[in-house]
Parts: structure tokens; C-alpha cells; sequence
């Protein structure tokens, strides 16, 4: 193939995928922060299993969603953190803990409060 074919041929495909992506869903695409942000949600991801030692997530097929929260705001804490300081000693099991146990503590807080509560704990450190 020719590099004018496989550029149209790519374009055809992003375009396919874009469609594909706007018909799955109407709601308006928020990029910054998870779609669980309020600690009362948050808590609803402690349905999951989380291995403490590896950090394995068990879950049922029909908590994949979870899964996928729970994920996104490991992972924008992580990222948070990262952005705050540059020594971060928490994993994604230790972070969920912590969150969880801030989460029920505080259930009408969010995740951006939880993260600057963290930050400032680790930077008193």
C-alpha cells in the first residue's frame, strides 16, 4: 500500500471510530477529572476485591464499571500526587485504602478534597 492509500485508509477508520464513539453516548465528553468524584460514590467502589499485597482487582462481570471508576481515580489521585510532589509512597491498593477510609470518614467531600488532604499530609512528612 502507498502512503496516500494508508493515510486515506486511516482517516476512513478515525472517522468510523469517532462515529462509533458519538453514538455510544450523548453526554458531553469531561476530560480532568473521573467520573466518581464525591466521596459517597467513591465508597461505592469497595464492592471490588483488592488484594492489598499485588494490587489484583477481583471482580464480578457485572462490575466492570466499577472497575473502570475505580481505576480512573486511582489513577487521577496517583497523577494529583505526582503533580504535588515529586516522592509519592502510596500504590494503587495503598491509595484505595487510604481514599476508602477518608471517603467514609468524610462521605461529603470529593476526590479533589480527599487528594489535597493527602498531599498535605505527605508534605508535612
Amino acid at each position: 500500500m502507498g502512503p496516500k492509500v494508508s493515510l486515506l485508509v486511516a482517516l476512513t477508520l478515525g472517522a468510523q471510530i469517532c462515529q462509533v464513539g458519538a453514538q455510544q453516548s450523548d453526554a458531553p465528553f469531561r476530560a480532568g477529572m473521573p467520573r466518581r468524584v464525591q466521596c459517597v460514590d467513591i465508597l461505592e467502589l469497595e464492592r471490588l476485591r483488592i488484594d492489598p499485597k499485588n494490587g489484583n482487582v477481583t471482580f464480578y462481570p457485572q462490575d466492570s464499571e466499577l472497575y473502570i471508576d475505580y481505576t480512573a481515580d486511582i489513577w487521577w489521585l496517583q497523577g494529583f500526587l505526582a503533580g504535588r510532589q515529586a516522592d509519592n509512597p502510596y500504590y494503587p491498593p495503598q491509595l484505595a485504602t487510604w481514599l476508602f477510609s477518608y471517603c467514609r470518614a468524610n462521605p461529603t467531600k470529593t476526590l479533589y478534597d480527599a487528594a489535597l488532604g493527602l498531599s498535605g499530609s505527605l508534605n508535612q512528612h
